[in-house]
């Protein structure tokens, strides 16, 4: 038993002991010459097993890592106020090699500090809080541009506060460019009209930055010419002292993707970044974003020469954008919108929180990737833009003019986009989408008096269409007045939802338009045909809408009625609620559309010219010449003399169609999108063919088959009761799990690996002699040699186990 114990505090102990680490030799003398030179030694306390200060850790503000091998791989000091007049150099860091990182807060560095030279391994930060700014960029240029000197390129140089005790710094770019990341903070100083802080471009083709971020407090605008590469984004900061007149250095920002710009002093103005103006074609800038006020321009604003295209994979922002958050009321050109052109590319534009007097016209600013046009709050008066135009802004679908004073109308156009026109003088009628789908309490229209409001007029202008696509398995339902987003209908036989992400490559949503459906909460595929419903439609409306996808039904024709010598109503199913995918063809002839809907169709044409045509008609299927005198010969030769209607009469008994002659019906064609469904009146038993009139037999149309044509194409074995049949194609649409030309096959739920095969048959992977498991990735010798290591490993810890029983005994 004693001998376990002792092995118990052996493990201990050296468990301990690994804690209690020493930092090798040379690092730790390193590090303890710098901490007594400006640290406060009094923080770290003597370790008697290791004869060493407990550097590595946290004390206080100071933060010193140290790795498992006894190596410092970054250290962050507080410069002890009663050592302040210790200076650090680059030196004091030199002798630590794997050194990664360097913090020194009120700090109190040497001459060419930043310069180096530094561990090669120092690539992380160098921190710098709280010192004199001016000590910081105290060197001598010239060992900037010493080619011969090795500089260390670090990842980030932080350097917050002090500007308030600097009144007068200027940064040659030289001497920061080794650094990728540049991050100048004011903190918690106190600004004054004093403080300067400039920036000086000093570099050439030889010398170059390598910037990636730049985020400054500044005087000027620092110049960004000659860095290599693109610059991921740049924030800064106006002082009050800043130099309005640099504003033209923006001119040298081509290669930056994401500008911030912003003021220290919120209540003073300073110009608009014209020097964008000027930045040459195949830039990169595609998002700017200025939050201060800002000045008069001298000219109208011209901004197309920005063209990128580009997106920045590091960045939340992925659109091209530009934001103007409250310049105040000097933004604008004689009081009108500063803009004359925007750049080309350009996705998102915020203007809020200004001052203009009238809204340009949409299309003669923005180009045609604008997507969202945000104008709030910005006093506009005039009339508002009554018709958009979607031929040149094709992706506009947000507009929110909210809080300004514009009069006028808006009109159906509107219909397509999101928009808030609250709190405006808008007025007149109403577009139809209005009244339809938004309530009395709907935000984007509060304080908007239409003149068709109060009470509503009934919705009659909803019109639905509905197709499937097969690559995708989604539904796309498009048409007029449709709703503004999928929550305004829900499918009444169906109890899932849809869901608000579906995205069908070629048709994007558009508002009021078009809208892909996808259904969530089931396994199930989207079904073919079905009921909406809108709960939210104005009394008097018709709320409930049977849909069928074109595609995937062919328009079925049970009975026409003859209702004037002019007029047809056709009764059936799978019909449309759009008159504009609609064609009637009575005897190869047009039948104008009336109105329609699901299950009927009404549909006019010239009288005169209707039986006109139909004499000349039957008189070229007997192959007779007549004179356009009205007189028809029927297959026998026989002449009838008939007046007006030869062919047609009205049988008011039965509402048919009733043709005279030997002709065996009258063929009625009815055509939906690019499927149609041919019916002969008397002939044939069914609804799905054309009638073959010199052979007086049924040919059918496209899903249909047998004599009579009353059987729809079958796909192979009905799908296996596992697939969704296409009787246009004949082709099975097979459920998930479910594989091959009938859905009978299983698939396999892993991939089969390492050359073995799926048997459909039962699902599973058939694996070669060499594998086994679900998906053949067990090697069977890998498998026995575990085995027999577990065997062994078992085996031997029995065996120790045995020997310490014995010798406690």
């Amino acid at each position: 038993m004693r001998l376990f114990y002792l092995i118990f505090f052996l493990i201990i102990f050296t468990i301990i002991n690994g804690c209690n680490s020493q930092i090798q030799k040379d690092d730790y003398d390193c590090l303890n010459k710098l901490i007594v030179k400006i640290a406060n030694l009094s923080l770290y306390k003597l370790n008697s097993t290791t004869k060493q200060y407990d550097y590595c850790g946290i004390k206080n503000n100071n933060v010193i890592n140290c790795n498992t091998d006894g190596r410092v791989t970054d250290i962050q000091l507080t410069h002890f106020a009663n050592k302040a007049t210790n200076l650090t150099s680059a030196n004091d860091y030199y002798c630590f090699p794997f050194l990664k990182s360097i913090g020194v807060d009120s700090f109190r560095i040497e001459k060419n500090f930043i310069y180096g030279p530094f561990p090669d391994t120092l690539d992380k930060r160098i921190f710098l809080l709280n010192g004199n700014l001016l000590s910081v960029f105290n060197v001598d240029l010239e060992i900037g541009f010493n080619n011969s000197i090795k500089r260390t390129q670090i990842d980030t140089f932080r350097l917050t506060g002090g500007v308030a005790t600097s009144l007068n710094t200027t940064v040659y770019m030289s001497t920061i460019s080794h650094f990728k990341n540049i991050e100048f903070i004011y903190g918690t100083s106190v600004i004054t009209n004093k403080t300067n802080f400039k920036f000086e471009n000093d570099l050439n083709e030889n010398k170059k930055s390598s910037f990636k971020e730049f985020t400054s407090y500044c005087s000027n605008i620092p110049p960004l010419n000659y860095n290599n590469g693109t610059i991921d984004f740049v924030e800064l900061t106006f002082l009050p002292s800043f130099d309005k007149e640099s504003v033209s250095n923006f001119s040298s920002y081509s290669n930056v993707l994401d500008l911030y710009l912003y003021s220290w002093d919120a209540n003073q103005v300073f110009p608009f970044p014209l020097g964008l103006s000027n930045i040459p074609p195949s830039n990169k800038l595609i998002y700017i974003y200025t939050k201060y006020l800002i000045d008069s321009p001298p000219h109208l604003i011209d901004l197309s020469n920005l063209d990128s295209n580009s997106t920045n994979p590091t960045n939340i922002y992925t659109y091209n954008i530009l934001t103007i958050d409250n310049p105040g009321n000097l933004f604008n050109f004689n009081g009108k919108f500063p803009f004359s052109s925007l750049h080309k590319n350009l996705e998102i534009f915020n203007f809020e929180n200004g001052n203009f007097s009238e809204l340009p016209k949409l299309e003669d600013v923005f180009k045609e990737k604008i997507s969202v046009i945000n104008l709030n709050n910005n006093n506009i008066g005039g009339n508002v833009q009554t018709t958009l135009d979607f031929d040149k802004l094709p992706e506009l679908a947000t507009l929110n003019l909210r809080n300004n004073r514009l009069k006028g109308s808006i009109d159906e156009s509107w219909c397509r986009i999101n928009f808030d026109i609250s709190n405006n003088l808008i007025g007149g009628e109403a577009p139809s989408c209005v009244f339809c789908h938004m309530l009395n309490t709907d935000l984007s229209i509060r304080g908007i008096n239409f003149t068709n409001w109060n009470p509503k007029p009934p919705c009659t202008s909803i019109i639905l269409n509905l197709i499937y696509d097969n690559p995708t398995k989604l539904l796309l339902i498009y048409g007029q007045d449709i709703g503004f987003s999928r929550s305004n209908f829900k499918i009444i036989e169906n109890p899932y939802y849809f869901s608000p992400y579906c995205s069908m490559p070629g048709f994007p949503d558009i508002r009021n338009r078009q809208f892909c459906l996808n259904y969530t909460g089931t396994d199930e595929p989207n079904p073919f045909s079905f009921n909406i419903t809108y709960s939210n439609l104005p009394p008097g409306s018709r709320t409930t809408f049977e849909l069928a996808a074109y595609n995937m039904f062919l328009p079925l024709v049970n009975k026409v009625i003859m209702n004037s010598n002019e007029s047809l109503t056709i009764v059936g199913r799978y019909f449309a609620y759009n008159k504009t995918v609609i064609n009637v063809q009575v005897d190869g002839k047009t039948c104008t559309i009336e109105s329609c809907d699901f299950n009927e169709i009404k549909c006019k044409f010239s009288n005169v010219n209707y039986n006109n045509n139909n004499n000349n008609n039957n008189n070229n299927n007997n192959n007779n010449n007549n004179n356009n005198n009205n007189n028809n010969n029927n297959n026998n030769n026989n002449n009838n003399n008939n007046n007006n209607n030869n062919n047609i009469n009205y049988n008011s008994d039965d509402n048919l169609i009733i043709v005279n002659g030997n002709f065996n019906g009258l063929n009625v064609i009815v055509q939906i999108m690019n499927v149609s469904s041919q019916i002969c009146i008397s002939k044939c038993n069914d609804d799905n063919y054309e009638c073959e009139f010199k052979t007086e037999r049924c040919n059918c149309s496209e899903g249909w088959e047998g004599d009579n044509c009353e059987t729809l194409k079958r796909c192979p074995n009905d799908c296996s009761d596992s697939g969704i049949c296409n009787h246009i194609t004949g082709i099975c649409s097979c459920n998930s799990g479910r594989i091959q030309d009938d859905c009978s096959g299983l698939e396999c739920s892993l991939d089969c690996l390492n050359d073995s095969k799926c048997n459909y048959t039962i699902g599973k992977c058939n694996c070669d002699e060499r594998w086994e498991g679900d998906d053949c990735s067990i090697k069977i010798e890998t498998k026995l040699s575990n085995s027999n290591r577990n065997n062994i490993l078992m085996t031997t810890i029995i065996f120790i186990v045995f020997i310490l029983i014995l010798l406690t005994f």
